[in-house]
């Protein structure tokens, strides 16, 4: 399962999306209508005979080595030609941004973070907030630039959100109050954001993710945000298992 949640002290929101694999063959039912409501004819059999259902799948049909995402219903049947968990998918029921379909290479599985390793990784969170200034440059922004002490309070975040999913923290405190207003010299409550993420596995999906999510999206490709810092904290025994949070700073 995927969840993501976004902060900027004026607003939030939040939804859940789980992507697993799967190999198969889509089915229709033709007793069925067409498209009713958002919900098609359309289901997906798994190679063992069972089939996803109440979540979101990347999925191979063609078998051209590249997957699109799918949400699928608590019965199993595929939306289509709607919006479902603040995400558009078209007629075919793939997942689009901007009218383009999202696609992922099968074979990069690679790509993976390995969850043996447990607790923050600092690597990986600076994978993901290199793929963050890429999306600014795409358009036209200027890179963050990273920050130490913000990066300390992505460290602390990124394991309290194994607790609590929220942008308060375990305390009852506002995520803000992570970094201090004298570390920073200027108070927090005015200049900070936060993105939180939780079950991507790859700094590539999560900022895929956030991207696809009009507010995650709003809040990397801010103008006035010109520092910030990403964290990502591995638990393989808690729900999500790997989680991501930035922190963006406006002096």
């Amino acid at each position: 399962m995927r969840k993501i949640w976004m902060g900027a002290l004026t607003a939030a929101m939040a939804f859940t999306m789980s992507i697993t694999a799967f190999a198969g063959n889509w089915v229709q039912d033709a007793s069925r209508p067409a498209n009713e409501n958002g919900i098609s004819n359309w289901w997906y059999r798994n190679d063992d005979g069972s089939y996803p259902a109440n979540c979101w799948a990347w999925l191979d049909g063609n078998q051209d080595g590249l997957a699109e995402s799918y949400r699928f219903n608590e019965n199993g049947w595929m939306y289509a030609s709607t919006r479902v968990d603040e995400y558009d998918v078209d007629a075919s029921g793939a997942w689009t941004i901007n009218g383009e379909v999202v696609r992922r290479n099968v074979n990069q599985q690679a790509a993976q973070v390995d969850l043996a390793k447990k607790g923050f990784q600092r690597e990986l969170a600076m994978q993901c907030f290199d793929l963050i200034n890429e999306e600014r440059k795409k358009e036209g922004l200027q890179p963050l630039v990273y920050n130490e002490t913000l990066m300390n309070g992505c460290i602390i975040r990124a394991e309290e959100i194994t607790q609590s999913f929220s942008h308060t923290r375990p305390n009852g405190n506002r995520f803000h109050t992570v970094v201090s207003s004298q570390a920073l010299g200027g108070d927090p409550i005015h200049h900070l954001g936060e993105n939180i993420a939780a079950g991507y596995r790859s700094p590539a999906e999560a900022v895929q993710g956030w991207m696809g999510s009009e507010g995650h999206r709003a809040n990397i490709l801010r103008d006035s945000y010109t520092e910030a810092a990403v964290g990502c904290y591995i638990d393989a025994d808690s729900e999500y298992k790997v989680y991501w949070v930035q922190i963006f700073y406006q002096p």
